[in-house]
């Protein structure tokens, strides 16, 4: 009886912990309109802004133009939640953070680092 119990709170916690887990993001399919919020729980992802691009996961061209943030790494700053296809919030930790990004002034230069 005392195995069948562990064998089932073994199970339950195997299915709870594959269930609740979250993936790291694929930071190559992020690109258009994003929008900055206060709040992390509302955001989708949690980003850390690197001062060195050589250490970031993702290499970010701030776009003028929603049209031109149409491949990785080019973003739109959306001003409006409604309309964003990606809502982040900024943390000062990287151990908290869900991918790090570095800005740039070149478009080139904007793009997945995998």
């Amino acid at each position: 009886m005392l195995q069948r119990l562990v064998f089932l709170i073994v199970v339950v916690f195997i299915t709870t912990s594959i269930c609740f887990s979250q993936a790291k993001p694929d930071v190559c399919e992020l690109f258009g309109r994003i929008y900055i919020e206060e709040n992390q729980a509302f955001a989708d992802y949690k980003v850390y802004v690197e001062t060195k691009p050589a250490f970031a996961d993702l290499i970010v061209y701030k776009t003028d133009a929603k049209v031109f943030a149409n491949k990785t790494g080019l973003w739109f700053l959306e001003k409006n939640r409604a309309f964003a296809k990606i809502k982040i919030a900024f943390v000062e930790s990287r151990a908290f953070a869900d991918f790090s990004i570095a800005y740039t002034d070149s478009k080139a230069f904007a793009g997945c680092k995998q």
